[in-house]
């Protein structure tokens, strides 16, 4: 059986490092996954795709630890670890080729848009109870229009990540508005009707919305709390549910990016009250999150792994928040053991494995 081949991409910086053997906990663990495996494992930027030639100029550690550069035909499969898009010329020919060779992915490679993923999801009767109203914003009016009958809304980017691009809106009263972001920090204000569109036009740019209702969520000492669950295909019929870290937002803070986080296990343990029967809550969890795998796949394509946010209100009604087609895994490696990160990348090396062979 030949060896499959799977091409990491990464940024520049990042591929330097590794020449400099200055490997991340999240490549590290990749690396030690791949022993058992056995995959064709290489690392490669955009700067050395040569399209003309359908090759590859990467960097692929050796069984002694070595570090060294050659040129490789195109993967089987691609796992995307840079943020980048198919704005980026060579990205968008690259990728072109690579369909046409059926290759697999191991993540998507489209960066998902919030509003195609809701109208996804809102497709599927078993999903639709658990999103929050949303709608596409057209025009600054329309949000003034919402948060009359809406006193809290949550407005984001379709496309943006880490909360960069999140903004929660309270009518405090009848043409007054409070505002909350966490960008490099938490920002505040209050501003009547006029200033909020000035404001929300600064904020925001041309970027296309959509606008959410607020979902009360439970809360540890005033601190929201959401669950940012991480899931992938490694053979199985199903999709598996790799871990659910939970993120406690910072005082005062609309998002859980940037937060304190620890294992759904962990938490219960600190917080029993928070999620009431843990069993159960898992069960509940568990079968939303293959859902919204199977159903985002039905729309955007057949993917090794996603990570989903979830909500949970303070009646004890789950919620999906949003879904993300290229997680950091930070959460994830910040509260479970090493020992789990690396089956799950043994279990995404062998759907690479499973998948290219199939086809």
């Amino acid at each position: 059986m030949d060896q499959v081949s799977v091409g990491v991409l990464v940024s520049a910086k990042a591929l330097q490092r590794l020449r400099s053997n200055q490997v991340d906990r999240r490549l590290e663990a990749l690396l030690i996954a791949n022993h058992s495996v056995g995959t064709k494992l290489f690392f490669f930027n955009l700067k050395g795709v040569d399209l003309a030639a359908h090759k590859i100029r990467g960097t692929h550690r050796t069984p002694a630890g070595e570090w060294r550069r050659a040129t490789f035909a195109y993967p089987q499969a691609l796992y995307k670890r840079q943020a980048v898009t198919e704005e980026n010329r060579t990205y968008a020919s690259l990728l072109g080729q690579l369909r046409s060779r059926n290759t697999v992915y191991l993540n998507s490679q489209r960066q998902f848009d919030k509003w195609q993923v809701y109208q996804c999801l809102a497709q599927n009767p078993k999903l639709q109870p658990h999103l929050p109203l949303t709608w596409q914003i057209t025009h600054w009016e329309q949000v003034l229009e919402l948060a009359e009958s809406n006193p809290v809304l949550y407005l984001k980017a379709c496309r943006s990540g880490k909360g960069k691009k999140v903004l929660r809106l309270e009518r405090v009263r009848k043409n007054k508005y409070r505002y909350t972001w966490y960008v490099n920090g938490l920002t505040r204000g209050r501003v009547g009707k006029h200033s909020l569109i000035s404001q929300l036009a600064k904020f925001f740019g041309d970027r296309e919305l959509i606008a959410q209702t607020a979902i009360d969520l439970v809360r540890v000492e005033e601190r929201i709390v959401d669950f940012r669950a991480e899931l992938q295909r490694n053979g199985s019929p199903r999709p598996q549910v790799v871990a659910i870290p939970v993120r406690i937002a910072r005082t005062g803070s609309p998002i859980t990016t940037h937060s304190a986080s620890m294992a759904l296990e962990e938490f219960h343990r600190r917080h029993p009250n928070c999620i009431g029967n843990f069993s159960e809550f898992s069960r509940r969890a568990q079968e939303v999150l293959e859902e919204v795998y199977t159903t985002i796949e039905g729309c955007m394509g057949r993917c090794g792994e996603m990570g989903v946010d979830l909500g949970l209100d303070r009646q004890g009604k789950i919620w999906i928040i949003e879904a993300n087609s290229q997680s950091t895994k930070v959460s994830l490696l910040n509260s479970y053991p090493k020992s789990l990160i690396v089956e799950s990348f043994r279990g995404l090396l062998r759907f690479a494995q499973a998948e290219a062979q199939r086809i």
